[in-house]
């Protein structure tokens, strides 16, 4: 559960390496990032769409473009940082961890009845 929402952190939990620290400070950098971007871009955009020349409104059309841009990569990496780590936790963590595996939901295929979705949680 510690991943959820900074992936990396479940990884420092479970052992203490290179990867749990590299996953942590990407995804709060990028995180940090995107809310930065997020500013920048409603700022440059009300800059774009106040300025009434021509010229002077391509500048900064691309200024305001390049912060959406950036604002769309920080989080796209974010997601992608997230999505990582959960699989890496649930398939691919060293040694069997019951506190990983209990959050793996158990998918039941039974014929002629469809199929069933479970998940424990342990309170």
């Amino acid at each position: 559960m510690r991943s959820v929402f900074i992936p990396g952190t479940g990884h420092l939990y479970l052992e203490d390496n290179f990867k749990s620290w590299a996953l942590t400070a990407l995804s709060v950098a990028s995180i940090t990032a995107g809310v930065l971007y997020i500013i920048d871009t409603n700022k440059k955009e009300r800059e774009y769409l106040q300025e009434t020349d021509i010229n002077a409104a391509a500048g900064k059309y691309n200024d305001y473009n390049f912060s959406y841009r950036m604002r769309n990569l920080a989080f796209i990496s974010y997601a992608t940082l997230w999505l990582y780590s959960q699989f890496d936790l649930l398939f691919f963590s060293e040694g069997e961890n019951s506190t990983v595996s209990s959050y793996i939901p158990d998918l039941r295929l039974q014929p002629n009845m469809g199929f069933s979705l479970s998940y424990k949680i342990n309170l």
